[in-house]
């Protein structure tokens, strides 16, 4: 499962043709997970209690139009995003989530954390 936030007002932009979907992408339409509109405990829990054995994936999508700094690079709100996943209440199956596997490999544009 892919799961994605968004803030819906720049979503209906796009939508409706008012705003590009770059232009609402680099305004911040993306939003780490639990930060945004989308009402994702319900959506988790409704597919934990249905059974679901899947994977989560995540990604945090961003414009880099400068050089990310400490304090805001996008591997932070990635772990925002994963914070809020795990601390979700525990639903039957979501027990046997495993936070131990490695991580896919990140792009983060050449950009290194200072």
């Amino acid at each position: 499962m892919h799961l994605k936030d968004v803030r819906a007002v720049l979503a209906q932009k796009v939508k409706r043709g008012d705003l590009t979907y770059t232009d609402a992408v680099g305004r911040g339409m993306y939003v780490p997970l639990g930060e945004g509109d989308i009402d994702l405990a319900t959506i988790v829990s409704s597919l934990e209690a249905a059974g679901y054995g899947g994977y989560y994936v995540l990604e945090q999508d961003t414009i880099l139009d400068h050089e990310p700094t400490a304090a805001d690079a996008p591997h932070l709100a990635v772990r925002r995003s994963l914070d809020f996943i795990l601390g979700l209440p525990v639903v039957p199956g979501f027990a046997t989530l495993d936070t131990h596997t490695t991580p896919a490999p990140v792009s983060n544009g050449g950009f290194t954390d200072a």
